[in-house]
């Protein structure tokens, strides 16, 4: 198996477990240790629609040049009263450095509040080489991050003040 076949298909395995939203009401002090986990935090920004706190972290410093590296997108919602936390992983695979996702990432997430439905923005990795992911627009301003193949807990669909909360970040 290539490397970048195997760190990327092995990103892509652990997204199952990485992905499944929290089933308890955590507190925004218990997600703060999870948002930790990665050693870079990229950053942070609120949803100006949903009110949810979105984070990346990253494996190396933000708009580092160098390649197999990963990061860790956090979603914490206010769920009626009760916080719900969604966690994802892109990893960039070989032949992509981490600037050149963020770069990738953040212009498909800005993009998606004007495009049209069904619009891939972005791709990164490859189905051939152990998986895929696409961000497609999915109207209205929602764009999904959808990986394949897909996630366990389902495809994360993010509202157009999230996308463009995480654009913010990752453009920092």
């Amino acid at each position: 198996m290539k490397p970048i076949t195997a760190l990327l298909l092995c990103s892509l395995l652990s997204l199952g477990a990485c992905s499944t939203p929290d089933g308890d009401s955590s507190s925004a002090g218990e997600s703060e240790l999870l948002r930790g986990s990665l050693p870079h935090k990229l950053g942070t920004a609120t949803a100006g629609d949903s009110g949810a706190v979105c984070s990346v972290s990253a494996t190396a410093p933000s708009r580092s040049a160098t390649n197999r590296q990963q990061l860790q997108f956090f979603v914490e919602r206010d769920d009626f009263g009760g916080w719900s936390t969604h966690r994802f992983l892109v990893a960039t695979g070989g032949s992509r450095t981490l600037a050149d996702v963020q770069k990738s990432l953040g212009g498909a997430l800005r993009q998606g509040a004007t495009a049209a439905p069904g619009a891939e923005l972005a791709k990164i990795g490859d189905i051939k080489l152990g998986g895929e992911l696409r961000i497609v627009a999915k109207g209205a301003g929602k764009v999904e991050f959808a990986y394949n193949p897909a996630l366990p807990s389902g495809n994360p669909v993010l509202s157009p003040g999230e996308a463009a909360a995480f654009a913010e970040v990752l453009s920092r």
